[in-house]
């Protein structure tokens, strides 16, 4: 299958790459873990353009002048962003022996299981995809037919801030319901929720079971509920959460 599932995780990045935004520097980190020199690498291509990351696109950009590996192109164009968004701009997939090949129904179907799998361990899925261009200055995620190539997937953690579950169990204990509006998949919006004791899926006397749409009683939404749901595209998940009433 295309680009090995790689198990090992980046909890801290060195500090010669705590300049670097969180992210940017996980993926630093977990190339040095594979033997990339990014003092090396960073001599030997040329940043041409830089796409800044958008909220709403929910990805980034970057043109280097450096060929992409057996093309005679001389830029390479590089997105990484939302995986579900940036997979599917792609029409071709890196092997692990390095060779280029096109995407077929099977290697979409590998990359489709493991974004629910990151997803169900509150991952977030970003995939990483490049190609070959002769102009630096063509936003190739902006054409009707990217064709990219994808160059693997990776799962980012967002650990919880020291003190949110207590804090969540005092708000509880003092007779505050906690809600949670969120824009994740609904997979990662659970497993956070459940981590910092938020959603509980079978609730105890008096509590209510977590689901779309029910409160406390199960009779339905109540009144906070139908204020979330009012929020619209501002929220994808809203999760009903058991009650301290």
């Amino acid at each position: 299958m295309p680009n090995q599932t790689l198990s090992r995780r980046v909890k801290h990045c060195q500090p010669c790459l705590t300049l670097c935004l969180p992210l940017a520097g996980a993926l630093l980190q977990f190339g040095r873990l594979y033997g990339m020199d990014f003092a090396v690498q960073r001599k030997e291509a040329k940043i041409v353009k830089s796409i800044p990351f958008s909220s709403s696109l929910k990805r980034m950009s970057t043109v280097i002048d450096q060929p992409f590996p057996k093309s005679d192109l001389p830029y390479t164009f590089h997105t990484k962003g939302a995986a579900e968004i940036v997979l599917d701009m792609c029409s071709h997939v890196v092997l692990p022996t390095g060779e280029v090949t096109v995407m077929t129904a099977e290697h979409k179907a590998h990359f489709t299981d493991l974004l629910t799998s990151l997803s169900d361990q509150a991952l977030r899925a970003i995939c990483l995809a490049a190609k070959p261009v002769s102009d630096p200055e063509v936003d190739v995620t902006e054409s009707e037919s990217p064709d990219m190539i994808c160059l693997g997937m990776v799962g980012i953690q967002d650990p919880l801030r020291p003190g949110i579950a207590d804090a969540v169990t005092a708000c509880e204990n003092a007779g505050v319901t906690v809600r949670m509006v969120t824009g994740d998949s609904l997979a990662i919006a659970k497993s956070i929720a459940k981590e910092c004791g938020i959603y509980k899926v079978q609730g105890g006397p008096g509590q209510g079971r977590g689901g779309a749409g029910r409160g406390r009683t199960g009779q339905g939404r109540t009144g906070q509920d139908r204020v979330a749901h009012g929020l619209g595209n501002n929220m994808k998940y809203h999760l009903p959460l058991a009650s301290a009433h």
